[in-house]
């Protein structure tokens, strides 16, 4: 968080502590009653001056919690204030028609466990604190300041190809890490992974996340979990799942990069989305990868979408592997020039 967005904060809750707000709109100041002790019984208040509809910061922990950014069936996330270290984070909480939800707390807790034990790496957010509040459940996380991929892709038509082999090999590298610690991630799509200033994604989401032991023998299931453009195939057959199931939505997130489209479409239902997983009929070489400038980029996306689980590759290391043969050395090592250019080294 930059000075100027932490002095704006800190003014907007210090005027609420009071009893005050300011509209995001107008700006003028709205009357609360509450002097931000308790949580409101509702999360917005209409600006008298101008209509618009305000969110109603509240108090969670240690934690400020004074914008909505999104959030799902279970849980909703806030753009969140710590007041110890003066940092700006994400906070997810259960959504309130939740709480009796033993599935919803389930859920809950699964994600904050796997973040736990997961730990620290670069491309993935990092867990700060969790806990259950006044029979509030929730996690916050640091905050990734970003653009979300889905977004990207929507606003640039389609990656080019150096940079989206650049997010792949940065995401496998998370999901080493990941599997390293005995789980699966289980939910690669654009809407999950940020894309910071830098260029560099983090996944944000780990609502599926799931032990390596768990998924990884047969179990019949009346409902699986994923979205259905990227879900692997033995996840709808209910078969075990590996690094072989991630490389797949992998590569249909690739698919989507290189080309702007998702490799499966279709505007029936879900359910037809995934039953082209499983019995869609496919090219051999995917029409949209046709026009790459690197033909071995195509051979190596056509395999990572490959139905048959057994052809694709088995393991992350293989597929970055296949993905270092392609482009010049110097490209994996890109950021050393950089570093060197801000320190006013010329490379010779």
């Amino acid at each position: 968080m930059n000075l100027l967005e932490t002095i704006k904060v800190g003014r907007k809750l210090l005027l609420f502590r009071s009893g005050l707000m300011t509209c995001d709109s107008c700006g003028k100041k709205i009357i609360r009653d509450t002097h931000g002790r308790v949580r409101p019984k509702s999360f917005f208040v209409t600006c008298l001056w101008c209509g618009t509809s305000n969110f109603v910061p509240f108090h969670l922990g240690r934690f400020w919690l004074y914008e909505p950014v999104g959030g799902g069936g279970v849980s909703s996330v806030y753009r969140a204030f710590e007041k110890n270290r003066f940092r700006l984070c994400a906070v997810k909480v259960l959504r309130r028609d939740k709480l009796d939800d033993s599935e919803g707390i389930e859920a809950y807790k699964r994600e904050v466990s796997a973040l736990a034990s997961i730990g620290r790496h670069r491309h993935i957010v990092r867990l700060l604190a969790h806990g259950n509040t006044d029979n509030e459940y929730y996690c916050a996380m640091k905050f990734v300041e970003g653009q979300r991929l889905d977004e990207k892709i929507a606003q640039k038509g389609r990656i080019p190809e150096l940079e989206a082999v650049r997010i792949l090999s940065d995401l496998i590298t998370a999901e080493l890490h990941i599997y390293s610690k005995g789980f699966l991630y289980r939910d690669i799509k654009p809407e999950n992974i940020m894309i910071q200033e830098n260029g560099r994604p983090v996944l944000v989401d780990f609502g599926l996340c799931q032990p390596r032991g768990k998924v990884s023998v047969h179990v019949e299931a009346d409902f699986v979990d994923g979205s259905a453009h990227y879900m692997p195939p033995e996840r709808l057959q209910c078969d075990p799942e590996g690094p072989w199931s991630e490389i797949y939505s992998l590569g249909m997130l690739m698919y989507e990069m290189l080309t702007g489209d998702k490799f499966i479409k279709s505007s029936v239902s879900e359910e037809a989305i995934t039953e082209k997983h499983v019995h869609g009929l496919r090219m051999s070489v995917p029409s949209g990868l046709k026009n790459l400038h690197r033909p071995e980029l195509v051979k190596i996306v056509e395999k990572m979408i490959r139905r048959e689980a057994k052809e694709r590759y088995q393991s992350f290391e293989n597929l970055q592997r296949a993905l270092y043969r392609i482009v010049p050395r110097s490209f994996w090592f890109g950021w050393l020039n950089q570093a060197f250019a801000k320190l006013g080294i010329k490379k010779k």
